[in-house]
């Protein structure tokens, strides 16, 4: 019976997050708008036509690349028999199923493991936090690699924390398989190594307190730490095998991307704080909403001192199940989020797999703190069975629900609208005489898909590019999300204004489509060459 109570309330929160995410899943189509998802499913896409199984891109590891090939595979099977019409609406769409599903079933691990560590109340309330977190809902509509190598990170921390629970190998080695594919699906899985040593430290410790052979209790832990890191390492070569076989381009990739992260994303984060108060104070902020924010940070610092003061205590066995969730917890959060603040480029994503686990503190902080008050309740309002304590954690969590719900309803809602980039489209096809050659940059339509139109396109390089070249096309269209960024700093990128302004000055101005109650995107702006 306390399961089937248990699994209603579940149930119910799973159907609202999936829900969350599915709304407005086709936005943009045929058109893309996200820069990220072409460098996937396009690539997974000529995989699956060609049968070359080298991506020939390591930016991204392999692992979701070869998901969705053997996906779009199956699509095109389908196709051979008349059961489907496979085209690039499909692809994408069918991509971003996939991730909307792994964005909710991470719902249903973070419930487990909040069981495991503190029992199905911090369970059930984790998943509901997690479940309504705006950019948990907003990125599982996109066919990128943060979420499914989120879902992959709590399936790992899932086994890690059933090790140091158990003591048993096989735990570790399961887990480490899973390290492997997070770390296949972005590099930065590859840190759940941290967390894993942590767990067979503990449960080393737990399982034998005396430790009565510090040396044989450091050789197990070395050698069960170093097999699960093996599973990791082979599951990795095994769904990126061309880390290995290519491994030149493999490094060369890698080394782009450290570079990056070391030396910034142009101009788009130059003047902001850095990236442990940046994350703090946007990133975390946008991802939760604030109070639910609040709720998290403070759930860590309480793993923090609860995990010291116990640690610390003369009859700390008696509390190491709790000092153990402490710390593992700890070892995934921390780590990670100095890494991330220690870069140069600050996207907002890239507290995504942060996500699950301060769901797990919020409601850790709530329930502690309604159970803290519970005497003072009772002495003020006489309940049974401290019934005022409940009533008031369930008042918190309302409280800290409601805000996340109603923007993730936002951003859902705001996904199933047009873009302007839809109606610009239009416009272009109802007023722009065929045969024009179109010059456009990124965040612009894709005027190449109407088929009457010649198109350049410039991506990241229209603000650099030679103005004379500019002046063969007939029209060019530009962008807010790309000029925006430059006008923001007028000293740092004098020379992309310069390239704008002329752009204003020379060309006539035909046409602004801006978002509106009805239309979401980027200001578009269209200009008349001659």
């Amino acid at each position: 019976m306390r399961g089937h109570r248990a699994a209603i309330p579940l149930a119910a929160v799973v159907v609202i997050a999936l829900a969350l995410r599915m709304v407005g899943i086709d936005f943009g189509l045929p058109m893309l708008d996200h820069p990220d998802e072409p460098l996937l499913v396009s690539r997974a896409d000529v995989m699956a036509r060609t049968n070359d199984f080298n991506p020939h891109f390591f930016h991204y590891p392999s692992f979701l690349i070869y998901t969705l090939m053997v996906l779009f595979k199956f699509e095109y099977f389908l196709e051979s028999l008349g059961v489907l019409d496979v085209s690039r609406s499909t692809l994408y769409l069918s991509s971003r199923v996939l991730v909307a599903v792994l964005g909710t079933a991470m719902i249903l691990i973070v419930y487990l493991i909040g069981c495991k560590l503190y029992g199905k109340k911090i369970g059930i309330l984790s998943a509901v936090f997690l479940a309504v977190m705006p950019m948990a809902v907003r990125d599982s509509h996109y066919a990128t690699v943060d979420v499914p190598m989120t879902f992959l990170t709590t399936v790992a921390f899932f086994f890690i924390v059933s090790l140091a629970k158990s003591g048993r190998l096989r735990h570790g080695l399961i887990a480490g398989a899973f390290v492997g594919l997070a770390a296949s699906t972005k590099q930065s899985g590859g840190l759940l190594l941290l967390p894993l040593f942590t767990a067979f430290v503990l449960a080393h410790v737990y399982h034998d307190p005396r430790l009565a052979n510090l040396r044989s209790s450091s050789l197990a832990i070395a050698r069960g730490f170093v097999c699960s890191s093996a599973a990791a390492v082979l599951l990795f070569v095994v769904t990126s095998p061309f880390a290995v076989l290519d491994h030149q381009t493999f490094l060369n990739d890698l080394r782009f991307e450290m570079d990056h992260m070391a030396t910034g994303h142009g101009v788009v984060f130059l003047g902001t704080a850095p990236g442990w108060i940046h994350h703090a104070t946007d990133s975390l902020r946008s991802a939760l909403t604030p109070y639910l924010e609040v709720a998290s940070l403070l759930g860590v610092v309480s793993l923090v001192a609860v995990g010291a003061y116990r640690l610390l205590a003369p009859n700390w066995r008696n509390h190491r199940q709790e000092v153990a969730a402490a710390f593992l917890l700890l070892s995934w959060i921390l780590p990670y989020y100095l890494i991330i603040g220690s870069w140069e480029v600050k996207f907002e994503r890239y507290v995504i797999p942060l996500l699950p686990f301060l769901a797990i503190t919020a409601s850790y902080a709530v329930v502690r703190s309604s159970e803290l008050l519970r005497g003072p309740l009772a002495r003020l309002c006489p309940t049974p069975g401290g019934a005022a304590s409940v009533v008031l954690c369930i008042i918190i969590a309302t409280a800290l629900v409601v805000p996340p719900l109603q923007s993730s309803w936002r951003v859902s809602g705001d996904l199933a609208k047009e873009t302007t980039q839809q109606v610009a489209l239009d416009w272009i096809q109802e007023n722009i005489p065929e045969g024009s050659l179109i010059v456009r940059e990124m965040y612009t339509p894709e005027t190449e898909l109407l088929g009457e139109y010649e198109t350049a396109y410039y991506g990241y390089r229209l603000a650099s590019a030679d103005m004379s070249e500019i002046e063969k096309a007939d029209y060019v269209i530009i962008s807010s999300t790309m000029y925006g960024r430059f006008y923001a700093h007028p000293e740092q990128a004098a020379e992309e204004i310069q390239c704008y302004d002329t752009l204003a000055e020379a060309f006539t101005l035909e046409k602004v489509i801006c978002s509106s109650e009805t239309v979401v995107g980027p200001e578009l702006r269209i200009y008349r060459v001659r």
